[in-house]
C-alpha cells in the first residue's frame, strides 16, 4: 500500500510537470445534423461507428413527470426528484415557489411529496439502506438568487417525517456530496474541509463526522472519495481565475495537503472497476475527457465540447452529453465504451437541465430532464424527465 501511494504521488509529480498524455483517441464521433427540436419522431437518432455494433431505440417516453432528476431506487421503480411547490408557514401558502423533494412510482404514475419547505432542495441521492434521502437545502434571497453560506447538507426518510442535520450549523457545505457507500457520505464545505459521516449515526442522537483540514483554505464545490487507496477527489474554486481546479488529498492524516491534477476541471467521477478518475478538462480551442488510473497512466478518451458524462452501473460504457455549439443550450447525448472506442448517438436536440443522466441498473434505460421556458414573455423554465430504453445489437 505504501509502495501505491509513493508511486501515485511520483507520477503525479511527473504528469503535473507537463507531461503528454498517453493515449490520444484517433477517432471522433460523427455528429448528426438534427434541427428538428425536441419531437420524439425527430430527436432520436439511431447510429454508430461500429458496424458490428448498434445501439436500438426501445422506447421514449418525453413527457414521463415534471421535475428536475435526481436518483432512481435500487428496485429501479421509483425516481427521486425535485418539483416546484409552494411553501407553507403556519396555514398560510406563501406565494413564494421552491423545489422540494418528491417521488415519483414508474409503474403507476404517481408523484409523492416528501418535503415541504420554503427553501430550496437539490442533488438528493437515496440512501437505501437507511431508508432516507440524502439533499443539499439552501436559502434564497428575495431576487430568488441563492444565499451564500447557506447551503446545509441533511438526510430524511423516505416519508418525510423524520429529518436529520449531517452538517454542522456553522458550515456552508459543497453543493455536490457523494455517497462512498451505503455507510459513508462525503461532503467538502468553504471552510477548506472535507469530513465524512457516518450514515449509521443517523439513529443516534448525535452525528459521527470525520473532519480533514485542508492546508489551503479551498472553497469546494465538488468531493468524491476512492476508500481503497484513501484518497479523496475534489473540485475547489480558484479565486484566480474563477474556474474550478481538480485536486486530490490522501486522508491519511487529519491535517492534508491537496495535490493540484488538473486546472480548469468542468467535473469528474470515479471509477472502482477501472481504478481510475475520469475528468473533463477545458482548454482554449476544445474539451478533453481524461481517464487517470491509481497509477497515473494518463488517457484522453475524448475531446470536442463534452458537457457532461457518466459511467454506467457496470462502469464499462460512458454516457455523455455534447454540446452543438457554444451559443445552444441544446446538446446530443452519446454511448461509448470507457476507453473511448464505439462512439454511438442516442439522442440530438435536447435541452438537457442540470447535470444529470440516470441509469436503470435493471435494464438499458436512461432518465434525464429538459427545460423550457413557459412562454417567449418569461423566463420560468419548465423541466420534464424523459426517459429512453435502448438495446444493444451486434
Amino acid at each position: 500500500m505504501h509502495k501505491i501511494k509513493l508511486i501515485i504521488i511520483v507520477l503525479l509529480s511527473i504528469i503535473l510537470a507537463g507531461c503528454t498524455p498517453l493515449f490520444l483517441r484517433d477517432s471522433e464521433p460523427k455528429i448528426l445534423n438534427n434541427a428538428t427540436g425536441l419531437t420524439d419522431s425527430e430527436t432520436l437518432l439511431q447510429s454508430s461507428l461500429e458496424s458490428n455494433q448498434e445501439v436500438l431505440i426501445k422506447s421514449i417516453n418525453s413527457n414521463l413527470i415534471d421535475g428536475l432528476v435526481y436518483d432512481i431506487s435500487s428496485d429501479g421503480k421509483t425516481l427521486l426528484l425535485g418539483s416546484p411547490s409552494s411553501s407553507i408557514s403556519g396555514n398560510i401558502e406563501s406565494a413564494g415557489i421552491y423545489s422540494n423533494l418528491h417521488t415519483y412510482n414508474i409503474k403507476n404514475n404517481q408523484l409523492k411529496q416528501v418535503l415541504l419547505s420554503s427553501k430550496e432542495q437539490v442533488n438528493a441521492l437515496f440512501d437505501k439502506k437507511h431508508k432516507g434521502m440524502i439533499y443539499v437545502e439552501y436559502n434564497r434571497d428575495p431576487d430568488g438568487k441563492a444565499i451564500e453560506d447557506s447551503y446545509r447538507l441533511n438526510w430524511t426518510n423516505n416519508e418525510g417525517s423524520q429529518t436529520k442535520n449531517l452538517s454542522t450549523s456553522d458550515e456552508s457545505v459543497s453543493p455536490k456530496f457523494s455517497m462512498v457507500n451505503n455507510e459513508l457520505v462525503i461532503y467538502g464545505n468553504t471552510k477548506g474541509q472535507i469530513k465524512i459521516v457516518e450514515l449509521r449515526s443517523i439513529s443516534r442522537q448525535s452525528i459521527y463526522r470525520k473532519t480533514y483540514n485542508l492546508t489551503e483554505n479551498l472553497n469546494i464545490y465538488k468531493v468524491d472519495y476512492y476508500e481503497d487507496y484513501n484518497l479523496a477527489f475534489f473540485l475547489a474554486l480558484n479565486p484566480k481565475t474563477k474556474d474550478m481546479d481538480l485536486y486530490y488529498a490522501n486522508l491519511a492524516q487529519t491535517e492534508v495537503v491537496p495535490r493540484l491534477i488538473h486546472k480548469n476541471v468542468t467535473d469528474f467521477n470515479i471509477s472502482t472497476e477501472n481504478a481510475s478518475v475520469l475528468y473533463n478538462a477545458k482548454g482554449e480551442k476544445s474539451n478533453q475527457l481524461i481517464s487517470v488510473d491509481m497509477y497515473y497512466n494518463n488517457t484522453v478518451v475524448y475531446e470536442g465540447p463534452i458537457s457532461m458524462f457518466y459511467f454506467t452501473p457496470d462502469e464499462n460504457k460512458i454516457i455523455y452529453g455534447e454540446k452543438i455549439d457554444d451559443s445552444s443550450n441544446n446538446q446530443n447525448i452519446w454511448i461509448m465504451n470507457s476507453d473511448g472506442t464505439q462512439s454511438t448517438q442516442l439522442a440530438s436536440n435536447l435541452r438537457i437541465a442540470g447535470d444529470r443522466i440516470i441509469f436503470n441498473s435493471n435494464n438499458d434505460s436512461i432518465f434525464f430532464s429538459v427545460f423550457q421556458l413557459e412562454s417567449k414573455e418569461s423566463n420560468t423554465l419548465n423541466y420534464k424527465v424523459y426517459n429512453i430504453e435502448y438495446s444493444y445489437k451486434y
